[in-house]
Formats: structure tokens, C-alpha cells, sequence
């Protein structure tokens, strides 16, 4: 059997037995909690799983990008405010900064220290004078 074909194949059971399938994984989820949550802090602390926390949280927030892993490399190594030009210390003080406004195409605007992000610098940042490359795509 081709994988086509297995995958098609499990698609079907899927959803001939959504509902038996989902109350089994959530009996499990309750049996094995422990586990689970154990399982779910270990891959958290794991790059991919780092990455794909950050940019769940990116997404639930209204951050829009044409390349949101591409994004996710330039905040990682980013080590100096886009506008204050302060040296991070931790991921802590690094936040991606995006228009709220803009919600068809890529929002964002720069990678600022905590302090930055709290204040409305935004207004008085010069969208061509920002080191990151992505911002150079965006505008209010």
C-alpha cells in the first residue's frame, strides 16, 4: 500500500470515528495528566518546540508574516533594540513589535527592548532606518 493511499485511508477512519478518537485522547490526557504536562515542559524547552510556542503566541496575537520562520531566525538573533539600540540581556527584554491595524498583510514593524514595546515609540520609528530586514517590507 502506497502512502497516499494509508494517509487517505486515515483520513477516512478520522472521520468516521472523530468523536470515539477525541474522547479517547481526552480520557488519556485525564489518566495520564502528569505525564502529559511533564512530556509537553520537556519539548518546550527544546529549540523546536521554543520556536513553535513563540509563534503560536506571534499568531494568537495578530502577528502576520510572509515568513513567519524567517521572522522567528531574525528575533532569535537579534541582540540590540531596533529603536533604543540597548543590548538585549535575556529573550525576556526582545519583543516584535507590530501594527494591530493591519490585518491582510504583514504587520510587522520592528524587534524592540520591553521598554520600547511599552512606550509609542512605533510613532517615531523610521521604517527605512531599522536593521531588521522584514521591517523594510512593512508600513503603517
Amino acid at each position: 500500500m502506497n502512502k497516499e493511499l494509508q494517509l487517505q485511508k486515515r483520513r477516512e477512519y478520522y472521520e468516521q470515528n472523530k468523536d470515539k478518537i477525541n474522547e479517547q485522547r481526552r480520557q488519556y490526557r485525564k489518566d495520564n495528566n502528569e505525564l502529559v504536562n511533564e512530556k509537553q515542559r520537556a519539548y518546550r524547552k527544546t529549540e523546536p518546540g521554543r520556536r513553535g510556542y513563540r509563534i503560536d503566541k506571534w499568531l494568537c496575537r495578530g502577528v502576520i508574516a510572509d515568513d513567519i520562520y524567517k521572522v522567528y531566525e531574525i528575533y532569535k538573533n537579534a541582540t540590540n533594540c531596533d529603536y533604543c539600540n540597548c543590548k538585549f540581556e535575556n529573550g525576556f527584554y526582545r519583543c516584535l513589535d507590530h501594527n494591530h491595524n493591519i490585518t491582510d498583510k504583514q504587520n510587522i514593524r520592528a524587534i524592540l527592548c520591553r521598554s520600547c514595546n511599552v512606550k509609542d515609540v512605533y510613532k517615531n520609528i523610521d521604517i527605512n532606518n531599522i536593521h531588521t530586514s522584514f521591517s523594510k517590507t512593512t508600513s503603517d
